[in-house]
């Protein structure tokens, strides 16, 4: 790399720092968790956030279209005129469970995206001031 005489990488000026960062990662985070995560890149947290949200999803579907399918197919079989055949029922445990589950990381996600937005916007503008120091000297 070229530099001028006498200077060192303390004389440099800092890199010029890249955009300032928006909260649409922490909206990101509000509507999927672990979206804003993902938009931040910071890909480990965004991996598991969105897994056990899908995760959850997958149980709360499951457990209400699975008995809503079991119920057709009472009523479309043989068994239909049966009065002695039981009906599936969801479990509303496992249902309330799975959405109470879901807030809890959706809470937990925005949290984590909020402190990681509050921590890059200040060094951000760390930055930008080391940057407007030196160009004014």
């Amino acid at each position: 790399m070229n530099r001028p005489a006498g200077r060192t990488d303390e004389t440099l000026p800092p890199p010029v720092p890249v955009g300032e960062p928006t909260r649409l990662e922490v909206i990101m985070s509000l509507v999927i968790p672990g979206a804003g995560q993902f938009a931040q890149r910071r890909w480990i947290a965004a991996s598991w956030q969105i897994a056990a949200a899908g995760i959850l999803a997958i149980i709360v579907t499951l457990e209400t279209f699975g008995s809503i399918f079991k119920l057709f197919n009472i009523l479309l079989g043989a068994d239909a005129l049966d009065p002695d055949v039981e009906l599936p029922r969801p479990s509303f445990k496992v249902i309330f469970t799975s959405l109470g589950l879901f807030l809890v990381l959706q809470v937990v996600s925005l949290i984590d995206a909020a402190i990681a937005y509050r921590r890059r916007l200040l060094e951000w503008k760390q930055a930008r001031r080391k940057t407007e120091g030196t160009t004014a000297a």
